[in-house]
């Protein structure tokens, strides 16, 4: 069984609801949510100009590969109404796979861990509350590690998230 992290987020038609739908949508695709963080509704990353988002990391166990998990995604937020029309803006709904267990794999269609994740302290700060011990497998440090490190807390705290719903 392979473990897997999906990084959900949306800033548009209720949020919140699109997290659900999303969710709903992987477990009748027979993935195996194990665990899932709670939802952070923070400021956008990359473009700014936007709706706040609402993020949510789910763990999953899943004997497929990663281009099956791609695909399945991919699949779900066709379906969800999302359009891609410019990088970092509003979205219905994004699915992001951060990690596959220790998987480093860089093609066109798929780069794992996820090209960005360490730079994004609300993806950390949401990994950390269901797998702060998973070790990232190109900087080779834990995800705690990586959280206090980069004064993760300390953005967490200086308002760059805006409420925290719990699970």
């Amino acid at each position: 069984m392979h473990k897997a992290f999906l990084l959900l987020g949306s800033n548009e038609q209720h949020p919140l609801l699109q997290l659900q739908i999303a969710r709903e949508k992987l477990t009748k695709e027979a993935l195996i949510i194990h665990a899932f963080s709670s939802q952070l509704e923070t400021i956008p990353y990359g473009k700014v100009c936007q709706p706040n988002f609402w993020n949510q990391v789910l763990m999953i166990n899943t004997e497929m590969d990663p281009f099956e998990l791609l695909k399945i995604s991919l699949r779900i937020e066709a379906a969800m109404g999302r359009v891609r029309k410019e990088k970092w803006g509003p979205r219905i709904i994004d699915l992001d796979w951060l990690f596959y267990d220790q998987l480093v794999l860089h093609t066109d269609k798929l780069i794992l861990p996820h090209y960005d994740v360490e730079n994004r302290w609300f993806a950390i700060h949401l990994l950390c509350e269901i797998a702060p011990n998973v070790m990232h497998p190109v900087l080779h440090k834990t995800l705690r590690t990586i959280y206090l490190e980069n004064h993760y807390a300390q953005a967490y705290q200086n308002n760059q998230i805006i409420k925290h719903c719990s699970r």
